[in-house]
This record gives structure tokens, C-alpha cells and sequence, in this order.
């Protein structure tokens, strides 16, 4: 890599740094800007590329999920079709559903507790922050897929949230 930067100049660099923030933004947001900011990049350019990089992320992983979730669901069918595995795995399955209850974790009751006390709005501020983007996108696509706006409110919050990162980025420093 460094050899690839040494070829193509500066103007190569700063390129290849926006578009690793860029990438870095897609999965852990809140971390984005420091790492921006530690490599060299203006204020200007972590911004722009945190904002596209976060709402690309979201999109891919919004549309992915639905794409994912069929495939996994026609994949599970053709398993249990399958004439020398289908019954062997029909069987397994069917104990291990009819033999395991519903266990709730911490997790899933934070999801339900989020899901019914902030709803979609809770949703949208949390994700870009406390939840990743991705499992952010996950739950948006899960629970809200009906509210045909949440990837324009997901780019708002989004930008919001880098306005207010960097807005505390600069009276920190």
C-alpha cells in the first residue's frame, strides 16, 4: 500500500483515506471522526465522508437485509427438501423447535422495551450512535419496513449526528 501512495502522490492518499472513512463509517459510526481526524484528514473531508460512508452503509444494509432474509428462507426450504437430508434435518428441527422454549436476553428485551417505548423516532436517533449501523438498519428493516421514509430519516440522523460530533470535536479543541 504505501508503495501504491508513493506513485500516485498526495492527491492519491488523501483519496485512499476518505474512502477507508468512508468504509469505517458503514459499520462503527461513532468512531469514524476521531480516526478521521487521527489520519490526517480536514475537517471537510471527515464530514463528507462519515456522512456518505454512513449513509451508504445504511442503505446497503437496509436493502441487504431483505435480499439475505429470502435467501436464508429458500435455503432452509431446499434443505429440508432435500430427499436424503430432508428427513433427517425435518426431525432435528422439528425437536429442537418443539423442545426449546423462547429465551429472552438482555438484548432481545432491549429491543422489544426500544421498540415499544420509542418506536421508530428512538430508532433513528440510537442507531448512527448507540447501535451500529448495520444492526441499526437490521431493526428498521424488521420492525418499521412499512414507513416507506425511514432511509431519508436514517441520512437525516445521520448528518445530524456528524454535525453534533463535530461541532463537540471542535470545542474540545
Amino acid at each position: 500500500m504505501p508503495f501504491i501512495i508513493e506513485i500516485c502522490g498526495d492527491g492519491m492518499e488523501v483519496v485512499l483515506k476518505i474512502i477507508s472513512v468512508a468504509l469505517f463509517a458503514t459499520v462503527k459510526y461513532i468512531f469514524t471522526l476521531p480516526y478521521a481526524l487521527f489520519i490526517g484528514l480536514s475537517y471537510q473531508q471527515s464530514i463528507l465522508s462519515i456522512i456518505v460512508g454512513g449513509t451508504i452503509g445504511f442503505i446497503f444494509f437496509y436493502y441487504m437485509n431483505e435480499w439475505l432474509l429470502k435467501l436464508l428462507k429458500r435455503f432452509k426450504l431446499y434443505l429440508f427438501k432435500a430427499p436424503e437430508f430432508g428427513c433427517l434435518l425435518h426431525c432435528l428441527h422439528d425437536m429442537w423447535i418443539n423442545r426449546r422454549r423462547r429465551i429472552f436476553t438482555r438484548k432481545s428485551r432491549l429491543i422489544v422495551r426500544m421498540k415499544s417505548n420509542y418506536g421508530l423516532l428512538g430508532l433513528i436517533i440510537a442507531t448512527p450512535v448507540l447501535l451500529s449501523i448495520p444492526f441499526g438498519a437490521f431493526l428498521a428493516k424488521r420492525y418499521f419496513s412499512q414507513h416507506k421514509m425511514v432511509p431519508l430519516y436514517m441520512s437525516l440522523s445521520i448528518t445530524g449526528w456528524s454535525a453534533i460530533l463535530t461541532g463537540g470535536v471542535l470545542l474540545l479543541t
